[in-house]
């Protein structure tokens, strides 16, 4: 395995520790609410220090299908739940504005996530 596969997978394995339905890749079909984790960008940089890279993930976060005021509601408390999983497993997590994810024709509120940390491939 490699280092990124390890981030990654403790990413997916904290949200799910927190009762999230995470994925570690584009699920063919999603039943929100859910999480899936995947690459950012830029995915991998150089590190502040000799030898290291910083890596980035997305991990979109979307709501479960509802009224506008409920899936708003739903998705604040999946973004504070998310947030306080990673906070031992990430160097940064920043959240982005609202949008509409689709999935096999369907739209839900969403918002990503930016989860970083920093690696050493060695």
């Amino acid at each position: 395995m490699s280092v990124l596969t390890d981030f990654r997978t403790s990413i997916t394995s904290a949200l799910k520790g927190a009762g999230v339905q995470a994925f570690e890749f584009l699920p063919e079909r999603i039943n929100p609410p859910a999480a899936v984790v995947l690459p950012g960008s830029p995915y991998v940089e150089a590190g502040d220090t000799f030898g290291t890279h910083k890596v980035t993930f997305t991990v979109s976060l979307i709501a479960g299908n509802g009224t506008n005021d409920a899936a708003t509601a739903a998705l604040d408390g999946l973004i504070q739940t998310a947030v306080l999983a990673l906070w031992d497993v990430a160097d940064t997590t920043e959240a982005s504005g609202l949008y509409a994810y689709s999935s096999n024709g369907a739209q839900y509120l969403a918002v990503d996530l930016t989860v970083t940390d920093i690696i050493s491939f060695k």
